[in-house]
């Protein structure tokens, strides 16, 4: 579990830090680095490797959408799993990020509860 790698994205610091701080609680190995900005999380990407990536829907420079549209788009991304965060509730929102092969979604508020049923679904071994 020390060697995975995630990537936390969240323009909110009180919701990058529950983000975090309930990771951390679940997975006290896992290495996780943080941005608050979308263009700084593609170039976090463009540079490393990271098994799952958790991302905020709204993010004031670009969509959490786009990024997700990157990250299926990179060879060296594309099968990482990609979990958004959102306090969203729009059908059209789940539909698109559906066609763009998201692997999950949760609503906040974030619980330590709704965090753990979407990472045990893609950190298995964890």
């Amino acid at each position: 579990m020390g060697n995975t790698n995630i990537l936390i994205v969240d323009d909110e610091p009180s919701q990058l830090l529950i983000a975090k701080t309930i990771v951390r609680g679940l997975y006290p190995d896992i290495k996780i680095e943080e941005t608050g900005n979308g263009m700084a999380a593609i170039k976090k990407m463009s540079d490393k490797s990271y098994d799952l990536i958790l991302c905020d829907m709204m993010l004031p420079d670009i969509t959490g959408e786009k990024i997700l549209e990157f990250v299926r788009g990179h060879d060296k991304l594309s099968n990482v799993p990609f979990i958004i965060m959102t306090s969203s509730t729009d059908k059209q929102f789940i539909i698109n990020a559906a066609k763009l092969r998201v692997t999950d979604y949760v609503i906040k508020p974030l619980t330590t509860e709704k965090i753990a049923a979407k990472l045990k679904k893609v950190l298995p071994n964890a």
